[in-house]
């Protein structure tokens, strides 16, 4: 399960590029209102910690994105070498101070399950995207993450909207950006293949 914000599914087409895009996400902080986060944070909900990667995490990592159930929205699995190279840059990142890419880890056994983050899109958009190991699937922790990484989008990073896409006919998907506040925007076509623009905009103060 997984899908770009812009979360699994078309959505997370983009992972292997998520260390370059940070580029024009650091740049756009820089050069706006937004809060600029010096350290990565580590976000909690009832059930995950989500927290900065750590060579430990590397084997889990590697082994996630190179599981073709997990990324078979996502263009097919990863080789091995590359999902290592993908590793090594996120860490190389942290190590810079501007990194939001999480490693989702259940409070129950302190388990790595998943991997988030958030970076810069085409026309000023930034994504979220993430993937769950397969075994959590159906569990509601697609929805308990996304939810929280919004609000921290919002909240402490001054974002005022996420955009996430998700295959045409991805059900679980477009149900959890629904549930997470993400309404339809568009849909589009790529390659053949056709995928819903969904949108979260920050709350209007009352």
């Amino acid at each position: 399960m997984s899908f770009t914000i812009v979360v699994t599914s078309h959505v997370n087409s983009g992972l292997e590029d998520e260390p370059a895009r940070w580029g024009s996400f650091f740049g756009s902080m820089a050069m706006s209102n937004l809060v600029p986060m010096s350290m990565m944070s580590t976000l909690q909900t009832a059930r995950l910690i989500l927290r900065p990667y750590q060579e430990s995490d590397r084997e889990a990592f590697v082994s996630l994105n190179c599981d073709a159930d997990v990324r078979q929205r996502m263009d097919g699995p990863l080789s091995l070498d590359s999902a290592d190279s993908l590793f090594s840059k996120i860490l190389a990142a942290e190590r810079t101070g501007w990194s939001f890419s999480w490693a989702i880890v259940s409070k129950a056994g302190l388990e790595y399950i998943g991997h988030a983050f958030i970076v810069g899109g085409e026309a000023e958009d930034y994504e979220l995207g993430y993937l769950f190991v397969s075994k959590v699937w159906g569990q509601g922790f697609g929805t308990e993450a996304v939810t929280r990484i919004v609000q921290h989008g919002f909240d402490s990073l001054g974002l005022d909207r996420l955009v996430a896409t998700v295959d045409v006919g991805h059900a679980r998907s477009i149900r959890i950006l629904e549930k997470t506040g993400f309404e339809l925007e568009e849909t589009k076509e790529e390659e053949g293949c056709p995928y819903h623009l969904y949108v979260a905009r920050r709350p209007t103060p009352l």
